[in-house]
């Protein structure tokens, strides 16, 4: 299909759209979330608009939790614009179980598993396991981020007009203590191939009556409880390299300092850094 400026953008068939209604009516009563926009633009109305126009979007969160991503899902799929493009969402490749995967075929998500420090971790916890996550780490031991699968992916599906789904903080963390390059190792290789025509919007996530983050407890799901997730601003490409060159920092701080506008106070720390 076309936008009105003529801009080419992929839809989803009519199958795919049933089964992320029916998926996001199935399980609105146990990943229940409220969603709140406090900024004065409203970034998931501007968000909608510029999809309309044929840009991409790219949706950067804060992640302490299994439960906030399928959340930010459900917002996605059952949004009138943004659930009828395709969209992409990266996962830890450790988390990566059948249940997932069957929810991904119904919805027709294209999930990218990625490594970070919680694959070495689990690795560590379960040698025996190692031999199957081996792909997802460097010739020195190390976790890769991004996986080639995601680099390859978020640009085709952010030049078509889909979502993304990105959390760089590199796995789940009890507070917002840094983040890593995976944003601006992202939009470089967007660069590459020529792609500017995509929005990036920021949430910042929070469960409701939780104080303190720290509690190994609440990094499952968390069947039941409310999450609050807060809508930032949206920005397209062209406006974040711009604000960002003006305010004299790198995209990745921009993009820390964009997060700290959106999650709970209980969720930021004393000091913040960027993690090389």
């Amino acid at each position: 299909m076309k936008s009105p400026e003529g801009q080419e953008y992929k839809t989803i068939s009519p199958f795919i759209r049933v089964g992320r209604t029916f998926f996001s009516l199935a399980i609105s009563p146990f990943l229940r979330k409220e969603v709140i926009r406090k900024h004065p633009n409203d970034g998931l109305s501007r968000l909608e608009q510029l999809a309309q126009q044929g840009y991409g979007s790219l949706i950067i969160g804060n992640h302490l939790s299994l439960g906030e991503p399928p959340r930010v899902l459900g917002i996605t799929m059952m949004n009138p614009v943004l659930g009828d493009r395709e969209i992409v969402s990266s996962i830890g490749i450790q988390q990566l179980k059948g249940y997932y995967k069957l929810a991904a075929r119904i919805t027709g998500v294209t999930i990218c598993p990625i490594s970070n420090k919680d694959t070495l971790e689990y690795i560590q916890k379960h040698p025996e396991k190692a031999e199957r996550y081996e792909q997802a780490l460097t010739k020195k031991g190390a976790a890769k981020l991004l996986s080639e699968y995601l680099t390859q992916q978020a640009p085709r599906v952010l030049n078509s007009g889909g979502s993304v789904l990105l959390y760089p903080q590199g796995g789940r963390r009890s507070s917002l203590e840094g983040i890593t390059d995976a944003v601006s190792t992202l939009i470089n290789r967007t660069n590459r191939y020529g792609i500017d025509k995509f929005a990036i919007m920021f949430t910042g996530a929070g469960i409701r009556g939780i104080k303190r983050y720290d509690d190994k407890s609440i990094r499952g799901l968390n069947l039941g409880s409310v999450y609050e997730l807060t809508i930032g601003r949206t920005l397209t490409k062209a406006e974040l390299l711009e604000e960002a060159s003006e305010r004299g920092i790198g995209i990745d701080q921009f993009v820390l300092e964009e997060l700290r506008l959106v999650v709970p106070k209980s969720y930021l720390p004393r000091d913040f850094a960027i993690t090389p």
